[in-house]
């Protein structure tokens, strides 16, 4: 389940990814995603961050995936995001040991935060 749509921007230990929220996502009913969504939306641009660094490092990032394995803390402000509504959301490592890591994130639609989380994730070696 593929959910951001662009890669905005990745650099260092950053990344920031656009998505739009659509009928195919999951969690979603005729009032719109449930904003949980954005947990995965955070793990996701998280991803292209550590592949960016991972791959600046010269490891091999083609084809490796990582995974979500906690969720340290989460705040979500919405009560359902409407189908159509475009997400910036923007993930930073902020820590990092051997194939862990910790993930601060945030996800807004026009400038308005919706949700923040840490997310703790994992990829394996090599």
């Amino acid at each position: 389940m593929k959910l951001i749509d662009e890669l905005v921007e990745v650099g260092g230990n950053r990344g920031v990814s656009s998505s739009l929220v659509t009928s195919q996502w999951p969690c979603v009913d005729d009032d719109g995603a449930h904003p949980i969504v954005c947990i995965e939306c955070i793990a996701q641009t998280a991803g292209t961050a550590v592949g960016w660094r991972e791959k600046q490092r010269g490891g091999l990032v083609e084809g490796r995936v990582g995974w979500l394995v906690g969720v340290k803390d989460a705040r979500l402000s919405a009560s359902r995001i409407p189908i159509g509504t475009r997400l910036t959301t923007t993930a930073e490592i902020v820590d990092s040991e051997l194939s862990y890591a910790e993930v601060r994130g945030f996800v807004e639609t026009d400038s308005v935060r919706i949700a923040e989380a840490t997310l703790q994730v994992y990829w394996p070696e090599e």
